[in-house]
């Protein structure tokens, strides 16, 4: 899901809401959660998760650009110290997708990964969808 389709969703679920007020409603709300996180806060989304800063501490990396394409002819460049958001997600996130996980594999169905909501192509050869497919064929 992104951007735009969380505005529509707000809009559609709030009738009252009209798509530039469902809108301005995301903006408002990731402006607040960014720009306490900019100033050193965390953000807490109770049964959701987390946002934190993170620091990074300085390193040497080869510079890949100078050497063409062999780390070892790179420069070395210091990469300075920065801070880069973290997210924890809440229990009950974690108990709520490996809930669904567990159901998904139950039922049979691989997902390629855990952030991808569709399901893999799957094999005819996969013994899964082998007996799927015979019992559709034994119904019919």
């Amino acid at each position: 899901m992104d951007r735009s389709e969380l505005i529509s969703r707000l809009a559609a679920l709030n009738p009252q809401l009209k798509t530039k007020d469902a809108e301005l409603a995301v903006k408002v709300m990731l402006d607040a959660l960014c720009g306490n996180l900019l100033k050193g806060g965390r953000v807490e989304i109770r049964g959701f998760g987390s946002f934190s800063l993170s620091l990074v501490q300085p390193r040497q990396k080869r510079d890949l650009k100078v050497g063409g394409k062999s780390p070892k002819a790179g420069n070395k460049i210091k990469v300075p110290v920065k801070y880069v958001p973290q997210f924890k997600p809440a229990k009950e996130l974690r108990e709520r997708v490996g809930d669904s996980a567990e159901a998904q594999r139950d039922a049979g169905i691989q997902t390629a990964e855990i952030h991808s909501p569709l399901p893999i192509m799957q094999s005819p050869l996969n013994p899964v969808v082998m007996r799927n497919m015979e019992a559709t064929v034994n119904h019919v």
